[in-house]
């Protein structure tokens, strides 16, 4: 990860990417489709199935799962082991991230 604030794991013995858990909030697609669809990332009568919006909802649940609502301006750094299974089950096309911003 580029940022020394972003290259850090979650320190668990047992990844928290390696949880059942994990797989359903970050990388179940179905999923990550309607959490997408409810917070307006997406229009509801349309499908959109970019590997952005899946990347976007499943940080968006971690957090959310981890830390609860945090509210605007408020950020909290996904662990890179996290980041980078969610990055390998939704890759971009392109090969660029956006990476964590601080606001």
């Amino acid at each position: 990860m580029p940022q020394d604030m972003e290259n850090k794991c979650c320190g668990r013995r047992n990844c928290v990417s390696q949880t059942r858990r994990f797989r359903k909030l970050c990388l179940d697609a179905k999923y990550l489709l309607l959490c997408a669809k409810n917070t307006a990332d997406i229009p509801n009568d349309r499908q959109d199935s970019s590997s952005r919006t899946f990347r976007k909802a499943a940080y968006r649940n971690y957090i959310l799962d981890t830390h609860g609502y945090l509210g605007k301006r408020k950020r909290k750094v996904v662990p890179s082991c996290c980041v980078l299974c969610i990055r390998r089950h939704y890759p971009s096309a392109t090969g660029i991230y956006m990476g964590f911003r601080q606001q």
